[in-house]
């Protein structure tokens, strides 16, 4: 559909009108018609696909849909999974993940935590708790394209470290 005059131009995969508002925050105001989108520039719902894998590509997954919620995790377990002071994880519905290449390897690092890393290069991929047992949480890192994947909530913010200032 075209943006017509006085209705909000809108990003479509197939029709490509920069948003007024879109998801980065980017482009506000622009009006044009574009051939392609603006680099950065996404719909306000996250409904794609997203690919993703380790860094020496043995394991490739690609998850479908809305993600659940993209949030910061301040927890001393995932601080020494990553190797990182925060960690950032995107959660999908388990059945909303396929792995198309390889395999995640996986440990429990917890008793009711199961952490999927890599066998090849070590990179680390998801975590799995029980008491969330049909999400599956990836870190934001695995994905191809992480721009959108912006995180909206803290968690374990009480294990926050005290030099750790984020801008939020």
């Amino acid at each position: 559909m075209r943006g017509r005059v006085g209705e909000q131009p809108i990003c479509k995969r197939q029709l490509y009108f920069f948003p007024r508002r879109c998801a980065l925050r980017r482009h506000r105001g622009v009006r044009k018609e574009a051939t392609a989108p603006l680099p950065g520039c996404y719909p306000d719902t996250m409904s794609e696909k997203f690919e993703g894998g380790c860094l020496c590509g043995a394991v490739r997954f690609v998850a479908a849909g809305k993600p659940k919620g993209v949030f910061w995790c301040h927890c001393q377990s995932c601080r020494r999974h990553s190797g990182a002071p925060v960690s950032v994880f995107v959660c999908f519905e388990r059945e909303a993940y396929t792995v198309t290449k390889g395999e995640i390897t996986k440990f429990k690092s917890s008793p009711r935590t199961t952490r999927g890393f890599c066998r090849s290069c070590g990179s680390t991929l998801t975590c799995e708790s029980a008491q969330l047992p049909t999400e599956t949480h990836f870190h934001v890192g695995t994905f191809d394209d992480v721009a959108q994947l912006e995180p909206s909530k803290h968690f374990f913010r009480n294990e926050q470290l005290p030099w750790l200032h984020l801008g939020d």
